[in-house]
């Protein structure tokens, strides 16, 4: 009997080593080909283009890095490169964006935009 005890408090001293060696909420890099970073990433570039008051829109070229965050629902870190597409200029620039998406509430925000132009 005391075996079964012994292997018991080993088992939940494993388990919980794994669970608190896991950062919960922590950022997680995400592979950019993720199909839900991919919608993440075009809403992202939605909102950017809506929320913009030059004549022309911005497209997105590539995603560089992404990062996801599980809270209530999964906040995305996106890091993309990005283009006018004006064909006049062929400026490029890189955006930071923040996107959390609840699917089962049907919502998607974009929480925060930066972006920098490229030297």
């Amino acid at each position: 009997m005391a075996c079964c005890w012994h292997t018991l408090g080993v088992l939940l001293c494993v388990a919980v080593l794994a669970v608190y060696t896991q950062v919960p909420g922590g950022l997680q890099d995400v592979s950019t080909d993720r199909e839900d970073v991919q919608r993440a990433a075009r809403f992202a570039v939605a909102e950017y283009n809506k929320a913009s008051n030059r004549p022309y829109s911005s497209k997105m070229i590539r995603i560089v890095s992404a990062q996801a965050q599980v809270v209530a629902g999964i906040k995305f870190y996106l890091h993309i490169q990005m283009g006018r597409t004006n064909g006049c200029h062929n400026e490029e620039f890189t955006c930071k964006f923040v996107v959390l998406e609840v699917l089962w509430k049907n919502i998607t925000e974009l929480l925060d935009t930066k972006c920098n132009s490229l030297l």
